[in-house]
């Protein structure tokens, strides 16, 4: 993402008007714990679902290559527990506090500034889904209100280079 958006500060984009939509499947708990029981079984069936259709081998388009790589990977590994999935960025599954700091890292990392966020994601329970979006609603959201967009220190140098 930050080497699109140095590209198109290359071409005379400014930084602060350079955003992507960031899309996390977002499930927040009051612990990491009770997150996971609550969302685990319905996150492999969406990897396990997802990655299943994604053409491997001959039948694979050049374009297709990383995300046959990552389908096989996760096949070998008999699937991917979901504190893998969290840890490399693939989702937010945690507590408030939890999703405010990995928002906040994206965010001076990469001048993020729009997220999209997918809460109801392969079969989850209504009522969970429903107490996640409160405690993100009254805990993460306030965090993050008003706040102005922020350039990152990594495009910042790049303007000046």
């Amino acid at each position: 993402c930050l080497d699109a958006k140095r590209e198109l500060m290359r071409k005379g984009h400014r930084a602060q008007d350079i955003d992507f939509p960031l899309l996390w499947i977002t499930h927040v708990a009051k612990t990491f714990e009770s997150g996971k029981q609550r969302s685990a079984s319905a996150l492999k069936w969406y990897f396990d679902t997802l990655l299943a259709l994604v053409p491997q081998g001959a039948k694979a388009p050049k374009s297709y290559e990383a995300f046959a790589a990552a389908a096989d990977a996760y096949h070998e590994a008999g699937g991917f527990p979901v504190e893998t999935l969290n840890e490399i960025g693939n989702l937010i599954l945690g507590t408030p506090e939890f999703a405010i700091q990995r928002m906040e890292e994206v965010r001076n990392d990469m001048g993020q500034q729009e997220v999209i966020l997918w809460m109801q994601v392969g079969g989850l329970d209504d009522a969970h889904v429903r107490d996640s979006m409160r405690l993100f609603a009254e805990e993460v959201m306030p965090r993050f209100k008003g706040q102005a967009p922020v350039v990152p220190a990594a495009l910042l140098q790049a303007k000046a280079s």
